[in-house]
Protein backbone atom coordinates (compact mmCIF):
# COMPACT_ATOMS: atom_id res chain seq x y z
CA UNK A 1 0.00 0.00 0.00
CA UNK A 2 2.98 2.33 0.84
CA UNK A 3 4.30 1.90 -2.76
CA UNK A 4 1.34 2.41 -4.13
CA UNK A 5 0.77 5.07 -2.46
CA UNK A 6 4.33 6.44 -3.14
CA UNK A 7 3.58 6.03 -6.83
CA UNK A 8 0.76 8.14 -6.79
CA UNK A 9 2.09 11.12 -5.46
CA UNK A 10 4.56 10.79 -8.68
CA UNK A 11 2.25 10.47 -10.76
CA UNK A 12 0.38 13.52 -9.59
CA UNK A 13 3.22 15.37 -9.93
CA UNK A 14 3.45 14.62 -13.69
CA UNK A 15 1.08 16.47 -14.72
CA UNK A 16 2.87 18.93 -17.21
CA UNK A 17 4.68 16.06 -18.85
CA UNK A 18 3.39 13.87 -21.92
CA UNK A 19 5.79 10.96 -20.46
CA UNK A 20 7.02 9.45 -17.70
CA UNK A 21 10.59 9.84 -16.53
CA UNK A 22 11.75 6.73 -17.52
CA UNK A 23 10.39 7.20 -21.37
CA UNK A 24 12.51 9.86 -21.56
CA UNK A 25 15.47 8.85 -19.89
CA UNK A 26 15.14 5.68 -22.83
CA UNK A 27 14.47 8.14 -25.35
CA UNK A 28 17.72 10.44 -24.32
CA UNK A 29 20.04 7.27 -24.38
CA UNK A 30 18.81 5.81 -27.37
CA UNK A 31 19.18 9.26 -29.29
CA UNK A 32 23.02 9.43 -27.90
CA UNK A 33 23.39 5.57 -29.28
CA UNK A 34 22.16 6.53 -32.40
CA UNK A 35 24.29 9.40 -33.17
CA UNK A 36 27.26 6.88 -34.68
CA UNK A 37 24.59 4.77 -36.96
CA UNK A 38 23.87 5.19 -40.47
CA UNK A 39 21.09 4.11 -42.23
CA UNK A 40 19.92 2.57 -45.44
CA UNK A 41 16.19 2.86 -46.08
CA UNK A 42 14.29 -0.52 -48.21
CA UNK A 43 10.91 0.57 -47.19
CA UNK A 44 9.19 3.61 -45.77
CA UNK A 45 9.17 1.88 -41.90
CA UNK A 46 12.13 -0.42 -42.59
CA UNK A 47 15.85 -0.23 -43.18
CA UNK A 48 19.16 -1.43 -42.72
CA UNK A 49 21.36 0.25 -39.42
CA UNK A 50 25.34 -0.13 -39.19
CA UNK A 51 26.88 0.66 -36.20
CA UNK A 52 30.14 2.12 -35.91
CA UNK A 53 31.60 -1.30 -35.23
CA UNK A 54 30.29 -2.09 -38.95
CA UNK A 55 27.34 -4.08 -37.17
CA UNK A 56 24.51 -4.12 -39.44
CA UNK A 57 21.07 -4.36 -37.61
CA UNK A 58 17.55 -4.73 -39.05
CA UNK A 59 14.94 -2.24 -38.08
CA UNK A 60 11.13 -2.42 -38.89
CA UNK A 61 8.75 0.62 -37.57
CA UNK A 62 6.01 -1.40 -38.56
CA UNK A 63 5.94 -4.30 -36.04
CA UNK A 64 8.50 -2.31 -33.96
CA UNK A 65 10.91 -4.60 -34.18
CA UNK A 66 14.67 -4.78 -34.22
CA UNK A 67 17.41 -7.77 -34.53
CA UNK A 68 19.11 -6.29 -31.38
CA UNK A 69 15.69 -7.02 -29.09
CA UNK A 70 15.76 -3.74 -27.29
CA UNK A 71 12.73 -2.27 -29.19
CA UNK A 72 9.99 -5.42 -28.58
CA UNK A 73 11.53 -5.44 -25.26
CA UNK A 74 9.77 -2.30 -23.68
CA UNK A 75 8.18 -0.57 -27.04
CA UNK A 76 10.42 3.02 -26.84
CA UNK A 77 12.77 3.27 -29.90
CA UNK A 78 16.20 1.93 -29.78
CA UNK A 79 19.08 3.10 -30.83
CA UNK A 80 18.62 1.70 -33.89
CA UNK A 81 15.09 2.97 -34.47
CA UNK A 82 16.34 6.63 -33.24
CA UNK A 83 18.24 6.41 -36.17
CA UNK A 84 15.66 4.92 -38.88
CA UNK A 85 13.34 7.74 -37.79
CA UNK A 86 15.42 10.63 -37.78
CA UNK A 87 16.66 9.07 -41.41
CA UNK A 88 13.08 9.28 -42.48
CA UNK A 89 12.24 12.51 -40.49
CA UNK A 90 14.84 14.53 -43.48
CA UNK A 91 13.49 12.43 -46.10
CA UNK A 92 9.40 12.75 -45.30
CA UNK A 93 8.44 16.06 -44.27
CA UNK A 94 6.25 15.35 -41.20
CA UNK A 95 7.56 11.95 -40.38
CA UNK A 96 6.79 11.43 -36.33
CA UNK A 97 8.97 11.83 -34.08
CA UNK A 98 10.78 8.99 -31.93
CA UNK A 99 8.68 9.95 -29.05
CA UNK A 100 5.52 9.49 -31.30
CA UNK A 101 6.28 5.69 -31.19
CA UNK A 102 6.47 5.87 -27.33
CA UNK A 103 4.02 3.18 -25.62
CA UNK A 104 0.48 4.54 -24.45
CA UNK A 105 1.47 2.85 -21.31
CA UNK A 106 4.48 5.03 -20.64
CA UNK A 107 2.46 8.42 -20.89
CA UNK A 108 1.47 10.46 -18.00
CA UNK A 109 -2.49 10.10 -18.50
CA UNK A 110 -1.54 6.08 -18.14
CA UNK A 111 0.20 6.47 -14.97
CA UNK A 112 -2.60 8.68 -13.17
CA UNK A 113 -5.24 6.26 -14.62
CA UNK A 114 -3.23 3.44 -13.01
CA UNK A 115 -3.14 4.91 -9.54
CA UNK A 116 -6.15 7.36 -9.44
CA UNK A 117 -7.85 4.99 -7.01
CA UNK A 118 -5.62 3.56 -4.49
CA UNK A 119 -5.94 0.01 -1.96
CA UNK A 120 -8.49 0.19 0.98
CA UNK A 121 -7.14 -0.39 4.18
CA UNK A 122 -7.62 -3.53 5.79
CA UNK A 123 -7.34 -5.07 9.45
CA UNK A 124 -4.79 -7.95 8.66
CA UNK A 125 -5.65 -9.03 12.50
CA UNK A 126 -9.57 -9.14 11.75
CA UNK A 127 -8.72 -10.99 8.04
CA UNK A 128 -6.60 -13.55 10.14
CA UNK A 129 -9.30 -14.20 12.62
CA UNK A 130 -12.02 -14.62 9.80
CA UNK A 131 -14.38 -11.72 11.25
CA UNK A 132 -13.36 -9.98 7.80
CA UNK A 133 -16.66 -10.52 5.96
CA UNK A 134 -17.83 -9.59 2.61
CA UNK A 135 -20.29 -6.15 3.07
CA UNK A 136 -20.83 -3.09 1.22
CA UNK A 137 -18.30 -0.95 3.54
CA UNK A 138 -15.79 -3.97 3.26
CA UNK A 139 -15.33 -5.70 0.15
CA UNK A 140 -12.30 -8.21 1.14
CA UNK A 141 -13.29 -11.97 0.44
CA UNK A 142 -11.74 -14.58 3.43
CA UNK A 143 -9.19 -17.01 2.52
CA UNK A 144 -11.62 -20.79 2.59
CA UNK A 145 -11.36 -22.46 5.90
CA UNK A 146 -11.44 -25.99 4.44
CA UNK A 147 -8.82 -27.67 2.47
CA UNK A 148 -9.65 -30.38 -0.18
CA UNK A 149 -8.31 -33.97 0.41
CA UNK A 150 -5.36 -34.78 -1.54
CA UNK A 151 -5.21 -37.97 -3.76
CA UNK A 152 -7.65 -38.69 -6.56
CA UNK A 153 -11.06 -38.43 -5.60
CA UNK A 154 -13.74 -40.84 -4.96
CA UNK A 155 -15.32 -42.60 -7.60
CA UNK A 156 -18.66 -41.82 -7.67
CA UNK A 157 -21.44 -44.71 -8.31
CA UNK A 158 -23.18 -45.06 -11.56
CA UNK A 159 -26.97 -44.36 -10.50
CA UNK A 160 -28.38 -44.83 -14.14
CA UNK A 161 -26.61 -47.77 -14.20
CA UNK A 162 -28.10 -49.03 -11.00
CA UNK A 163 -31.31 -48.25 -11.82
CA UNK A 164 -31.43 -50.17 -14.68
CA UNK A 165 -30.62 -53.38 -12.99
CA UNK A 166 -33.45 -52.63 -10.78
CA UNK A 167 -35.80 -52.30 -13.60
CA UNK A 168 -34.17 -55.76 -15.23
CA UNK A 169 -35.16 -57.51 -12.32
CA UNK A 170 -38.43 -56.54 -11.67
CA UNK A 171 -39.64 -56.97 -15.64
CA UNK A 172 -38.42 -60.89 -14.93
CA UNK A 173 -39.69 -60.91 -11.90
CA UNK A 174 -43.09 -60.20 -13.43
CA UNK A 175 -42.35 -62.44 -16.11
CA UNK A 176 -41.28 -65.44 -13.70
CA UNK A 177 -37.76 -65.74 -15.61
CA UNK A 178 -34.27 -66.27 -13.70
CA UNK A 179 -33.52 -62.43 -12.72
CA UNK A 180 -29.94 -61.48 -14.14
CA UNK A 181 -26.99 -61.62 -11.62
CA UNK A 182 -25.76 -58.38 -10.49
CA UNK A 183 -21.91 -58.76 -11.34
CA UNK A 184 -19.81 -61.45 -12.69
CA UNK A 185 -19.82 -61.91 -16.80
CA UNK A 186 -23.62 -63.04 -16.45
CA UNK A 187 -24.54 -59.51 -16.33
CA UNK A 188 -24.90 -58.52 -19.61
CA UNK A 189 -28.44 -58.06 -20.34
CA UNK A 190 -30.67 -56.66 -23.33
CA UNK A 191 -31.29 -53.50 -23.05
CA UNK A 192 -34.12 -54.31 -25.46
CA UNK A 193 -36.44 -57.34 -24.51
CA UNK A 194 -34.14 -57.13 -20.56
CA UNK A 195 -33.33 -60.87 -20.82
CA UNK A 196 -29.62 -61.65 -19.69
CA UNK A 197 -27.21 -63.40 -21.62
CA UNK A 198 -27.47 -61.50 -24.81
CA UNK A 199 -27.01 -57.40 -25.63
CA UNK A 200 -28.93 -55.30 -27.71
CA UNK A 201 -26.83 -55.84 -30.83
CA UNK A 202 -27.75 -59.85 -30.86
CA UNK A 203 -31.25 -59.51 -29.45
CA UNK A 204 -34.10 -61.29 -32.08
CA UNK A 205 -37.34 -60.34 -30.43
CA UNK A 206 -40.09 -62.72 -31.32
CA UNK A 207 -42.43 -61.55 -33.78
Amino acid sequence: MNHRFKHQIKATQLKSQIHTPYAYEQLLKNQRWAMANTAKLSLHTSGLITQSNHKKIVTDLHFWTCSCGHFQANGIPCGHGFTLIQTLQSDIPGHPKPRDYVPYYFTTIACLLTYLSNLRPISLDLVKSNSYRITDCNPVVVPQAEREAMGRPKVKRMIAGELRKNVFRAQAKLNGTEAPPSHGSGSQSCTLCGQSEHNRRKCMPSI
